[in-house]
């Protein structure tokens, strides 16, 4: 009988991991060097999956990668070699990677001196708590999230380059759909000009704590979503009742960024982004999503969620402030988090492919004296050889009445 691999990394263990990575596209499948590395965070095995694709693309990009022979054979990739080494690998074809690993030895950690076990018993009460820096802490359950922004640079600086370039094309296609929209459901969307998103995508300002202060706090949310058919008119879909929590902004003590917010949904009850315990009990029965917003020293402001309810997605976005507004750009992830293809869940006339994001505007609207949060969102193809976005039929419309 054939023992069970070790793929367990969820522990304070110092762990000896031996990993590959995988191409899987069909007649241009390779594995390739086989490496080890000691692994003493506490992850989980989605994490490590992601943490090792971002840092292998890296290393493709730094020509750090030699061309394996059937590729050389296959004049594969395109224009993205250099001599013997890769220099790239197409976009579409990222979401062909994957990650073979298993834990071969694990080893207790040395003891701390006392000074660091005081240090390290502090931030443990802090974390169970729920202390304001339980986000970067060893065992709060955002530390994933602030992982995977940080695992996720160079793709999310690749995004950056892309709408930079196509900035002028965009725009006005952009304006056009969220104009088109705006006054559908219970609240209307702003005003978004052309301008003001060619001006963010081509040179994005410096992002401040006080573009995410202004849309903290928390309230009862109602999500209505429009769905476009053919020769009728959007007809909004039943959608129950979400329960939204926004923390404050906070100093970061993650390496590389610099403050971030953490940000709860749950369709069964309010859950505090501070409180580590009723996070942990949520997420154990899927009865919360998580989001972080955080600014990047590398990536500017950018954003992870990790969605539990009705089916596990991941998303990763860059996002622009703009005039008292945020435009976000969101793409769909498995699990594994290899990019989603396929029809959307729970929205199945959307098919999902690489190019696609959930483009999404946070804004807040005052009404009898009450600030609500509101959201508009459409998922939208972009050819970036023609700087062309197009729509696919799906509006969604989030308002949050704040309590606080």
């Amino acid at each position: 009988m054939t023992a069970r691999l070790d793929k367990d990394l969820g522990d304070d263990m110092l762990k000896l991991v031996r990993y590959k990575v995988l191409f899987v596209r069909r007649e241009y499948e390779v594995a390739f060097s086989e490496h080890e590395d000691l692994v003493s965070d506490n992850m989980t095995g989605n994490s490590f999956v992601g943490w090792k694709i971002a840092e292998f693309i890296q290393d493709v990009e730094a020509g750090k990668i030699p061309i394996p022979s059937k590729w050389f054979s296959r004049h594969y990739p395109p224009g993205l070699t250099n001599g013997d080494f890769l220099t790239g690998i197409p976009h579409g074809d990222k979401k062909y990677l994957r990650v073979y690993y298993e834990v071969m030895e694990r080893y207790p950690r040395e003891k701390f001196k006392h000074e660091e076990q005081q240090i390290r018993v502090l931030e443990e009460i802090r974390d169970v708590i729920g202390g304001s820096g339980s986000a970067s802490g060893p065992s709060g359950p955002y530390v994933d999230l602030l992982k995977q922004l940080q695992f996720n640079a160079q793709l999310f600086n690749s995004w950056r380059q892309e709408f930079r370039r196509c900035a002028a094309g965009i725009a006005p296609q952009l304006s056009a759909l969220f104009g088109q929209f705006k006054d559908l459901g219970t609240f209307q969307t702003p005003e978004i000009t052309a301008e003001e998103i060619e001006r963010a995508l081509s040179n994005p300002p410096a992002s401040s704590r006080e573009t995410l202060d202004s849309f903290a706090g928390s309230g009862d949310s109602i999500l209505q979503v429009f769905v476009r058919k053919d020769g009728m008119p959007p007809a909004d879909a039943d959608v129950p009742p979400n329960h939204q929590m926004r923390g404050p902004v906070l100093q970061s003590t993650q390496p590389g960024i610099s403050y971030l917010q953490k940000i709860t949904e749950s369709y069964v009850q309010p859950v505090d982004p501070e409180d580590a315990a009723s996070l942990q009990k949520a997420l154990a029965a899927n009865q919360v999503d998580l989001h972080v917003h955080a600014f990047s020293d590398q990536s500017g402001l950018v954003s992870w969620s990790s969605l539990n309810q009705g089916g596990l997605v991941r998303m990763r976005a860059i996002a622009y402030p703009l005039e008292g507004k945020i435009l976000l750009f969101k793409q769909m992830l498995n699990p594994d988090l290899t990019p989603f293809a396929g029809p959307m869940p729970q929205a199945q006339f959307v098919d999902v492919i690489p190019d696609q994001f959930v483009v999404a505007v946070d804004f807040a609207v005052q009404d009898a004296g009450k600030k609500s949060v509101c959201t508009c969102a459409m998922p939208i193809n972009f050819d970036f050889s023609k700087c062309s976005a197009a729509f696919l039929g799906l509006i969604l419309k989030f308002r949050r009445d704040g309590t606080g």
